[in-house]
């Protein structure tokens, strides 16, 4: 099978993009503690860049979780199906229900984290 075989659809493409940009901003993130504690010597101050790096890497890593969780929802049973089949398929829905539900609530979490926290941020590096 050859590389332009493969067909990437938009929700692969949704989740290799939020896991590079997360691996990015981990990398950054990391990078910054070192600068921050001293191991390298630099002049700026790098500490301005840790809240938006550590919010873009929650936001990502979000978006990664919704696109790979989400597409698998099963189907509703149909009546012709026996009652154990009937019942899983009622299980898995009402687990995926759960956690759409428990992901809508993370998210509104970390917006208003968001929001604290780049309020913070602006307080205190703001540039004008």
């Amino acid at each position: 099978m050859c590389i332009r075989d493969r067909k990437l659809t938009a929700p692969k493409a949704i989740k290799v993009f939020a896991l590079v940009i997360s691996l990015g901003c981990f990398v950054a993130l990391i990078y910054l503690m070192l600068v921050q504690s001293g191991s390298v010597q630099n002049d700026l101050a790098p500490d301005q860049y840790i809240i938006p790096v550590t919010l873009l890497m929650l936001w990502s890593m979000l978006l990664a979780v919704m696109v790979m969780l989400f597409p698998h929802m099963p189907d509703k049973a149909s009546a012709s199906d026996g009652f154990f089949r009937r019942t899983k398929v009622w299980i898995q829905r009402v687990l995926y229900y759960g956690l759409g539900f428990s992901f809508i609530g993370i998210s509104l979490v970390a917006l208003m984290l968001s929001l604290k926290m780049m309020g913070i941020w602006q307080e205190d590096f703001y540039i004008e």
